[in-house]
């Protein structure tokens, strides 16, 4: 089984914030979205969406905080911004615990 979430669980902390170590600080993101689950072979596809304030931060590896998650290493990929914010997508290929090991 996956040392990460399943879709179903990041879909339960849709509008929650995710604190993402930068340096030395911190910079708060929003889950936006996720995408609908994909089964493909002993693997759960799916992408997340996140929006964050401005500066945008650099394509890059992050480990990401939350309080019922917990804390995981994500590749964020900027993939919009605008006055408001910017938009950041991370996808996922997860093994299902119906997988043999």
């Amino acid at each position: 089984m996956s040392a990460y979430p399943s879709a179903a669980e990041y879909s339960a902390q849709v509008k929650s914030v995710f604190k993402a170590e930068v340096g030395d600080g911190i910079v708060e993101l929003v889950l936006e979205t996720v995408s609908e689950s994909t089964p493909q072979g002993p693997y759960e596809r799916f992408a997340l969406e996140f929006s964050g304030p401005q500066p945008v931060l650099s394509q890059a590896t992050y480990r990401l905080r939350h309080g019922i998650v917990g804390a995981h290493d994500v590749f964020l990929v900027p993939v919009s911004e605008d006055a408001d914010g910017a938009r950041y997508e991370a996808v996922f290929a997860v093994r299902t615990g119906d997988a043999e090991e």
